[in-house]
């Protein structure tokens, strides 16, 4: 079948030139199609189907955001400001009210050095009416503000007290007042004790 003849239904061969209608000169090939005759129509185009564009989403960030310069010096003025305060309050000393508000007693009991066999027995101190014994030596107790009755004696052989002694211990609070017993050289005499002094609580 001739590519030329109109009747043709496949077309003109790839690289050939469509045969022109009657009454219509043949277009040069390579040339822009050109512009229909006086009555004929020209050909209509067809604009590609219109398609909904898709959402815009934000593309998800690499890594970690790092924080601006601006927003790290704030940060380390504030670590600085942190520890500035934790260091003034370990330089000042402890202020509890509970603490500061006690007294303490501090009592030393001995005895004359020849006397060594007072070791054998052990103190019994009475204070406000409550009794315990007590090693010889320093010993120190916390109480409230006021006068305090202390009694000190210790046994020996027959006797529950011997060398007794009494006095009342005037505490003040943030203080310390310490007081000394001494036991007789006669161990059936009265023991001696006094207030050495009031001290502030370090």
């Amino acid at each position: 079948m001739n590519a030329d003849d109109p009747s043709n239904p496949y077309g003109p061969a790839p690289g050939q030139q469509a045969p022109a209608q009657p009454g219509q000169p043949a277009q040069p090939q390579g040339a822009p199609p050109a512009a229909p005759y006086p009555g004929q129509q020209a050909p209509q185009h067809q604009a590609p189907p219109f398609t909904t564009p898709a959402p815009f989403t934000q593309a998800e960030p690499a890594g970690p955001i790092r924080p601006s310069y601006t927003q790290q010096q704030a940060q380390a003025a504030q670590a600085a400001q942190v520890a500035q305060a934790g260091y003034d309050a370990a330089a000042q000393p402890l202020q509890d009210p509970a603490v500061q508000a006690m007294g303490r007693l501090e009592l030393t009991t001995g005895f004359f050095p020849l006397a060594f066999i007072l070791y054998a027995v052990t103190p019994v101190l009475t204070l406000n009416g409550q009794a315990w014994r007590q090693a010889w030596g320093n010993s120190v107790y916390d109480l409230p503000p006021g006068e305090h009755h202390l009694h000190v004696c210790f046994p020996y052989l027959f006797q529950d007290q011997c060398g007794p002694a009494s006095l009342m211990v005037p505490i003040y609070a943030g203080h310390v007042s310490r007081v000394k017993y001494d036991a007789p050289f006669f161990m059936f005499s009265n023991g001696t004790m006094q207030v050495l002094g009031t001290f502030p609580l370090q």
